[in-house]
This record gives structure tokens, sequence and C-alpha cells, in this order.
């Protein structure tokens, strides 16, 4: 009884016994061997494709990335604080109202939007104090105080504490609190519309 080696290879082949193929030193069988490899390559390649494909989906996160409004909108208002910070009294004047009309149509933990909120009409009280009538100004002020009792409120304080809180902060003790807030970002110069 003979055996066809290249029958024998195939055999090997398909049933996963491919090592002891390679090892022989036979020199027809290392033919058969040679020939059965595309053989090997082209029933691995279809398959292991897909598999690459979904296992590089899998590591790098090919899913849809969602940017939570929220978060973008606190973004928005670093940016408009920046410039506050950098622009003229015009452009500082509107990245303040702008700011406060992002965030108050955002949807934040309400103890953060009072924060944000509060800053902004804060700054907005010292800009108009030193630029324009002191009626503008003072609206700015009693909405900073507002905004400052919620912000007080929201974190959990009794309403004599917060109510404490937005007695201590009178126009000069606001004003104060800006400058100091603004010059610590400015290394000292604080925003540009106040050297003009």
């Amino acid at each position: 009884m003979t055996f066809d080696r290249g029958k024998l290879a195939r055999f090997w082949l398909k049933s996963g016994q491919l090592k002891p193929m390679i090892q022989s030193t036979d020199r027809k069988v290392g033919r058969a061997r040679c020939h059965a490899q595309p053989v090997v390559k082209f029933r691995l390649i279809p398959p292991l494709i897909p598999c690459c494909v979904l296992a590089a989906m899998t590591l790098l996160g090919c899913r849809s990335v969602q940017v939570d409004p929220a978060e973008e909108a606190v973004k928005q208002s670093d940016q408009l604080y920046q410039v506050y910070l950098t622009g003229d009294l015009g452009r500082a004047r509107s990245s303040l109202e702008e700011t406060i009309r992002v965030i108050e149509n955002a949807n934040l933990k309400p103890e953060r939007k009072a924060n944000i909120i509060f800053f902004a009409y804060a700054r907005l009280y010292v800009l108009e104090r030193r630029t324009s009538t002191r009626a503008v100004a003072e609206a700015a002020l009693v909405k900073a105080r507002y905004w400052y009792l919620r912000q007080h409120e929201f974190s959990g304080e009794t309403e004599a504490q917060a109510g404490a809180a937005v007695q201590s902060l009178t126009a000069d003790k606001c004003m104060d609190f800006v400058d100091k807030w603004d010059k610590q970002r400015t290394d000292g110069v604080g925003p540009r519309y106040t050297q003009e």
C-alpha cells in the first residue's frame, strides 16, 4: 500500500497537525507543505481581518463620543472668561453677559450654576462700577448677591447661614474679591479693560 504524500500533507493541514509536517525533513513533504501554505494563509486571512477590526474598534472605542452639553457650557464659559480678561471694555462686558446666558440655559447642578452666574454678575458689577453709571452697577450687584445666596442654599447651608453670607458680601468686598481673583489669573495685572 502506498501513500500519496500530497494528500497526507493536506490531511495534516485540515486536522491541525501542521507541526509534525513542518518538522519533517522529507523533501516531498516539504514540497507539499510549500504548496499547502497559501491554502493556510487564504483560509486564515478572511476570518482574521474582521477579528482584527473588531479588536481595534474595541480597544480604540469605536462608539460615538457624546459631549455632555453641561460640560460644553462650562467650557464655553471658561473661554468667555478668557475674552473678559483679554478683551477691551465692550468685549469684556459682552463676554460676561454671554456667560450668564449660556449658564442659565445649561443643565448644570444648581450649586455649580449658581457659582458661575454669581462670578459673572460680580465681575459685571465691578466692570460697571468702574466704567458706567452707578445704577447699572448696583443692579449687577443685586443679581450677584442673589446668586451668592442661591449658591449657599444649594450647598446645604441653613437660611440663617446663607443670609449671613450674603450680608457679608458688601460692594467693596465684592470688588476686592473679583480684583483678587482676576489678578491671580493675569499675573497681577488684572483684566485688560482696566488698563485702558
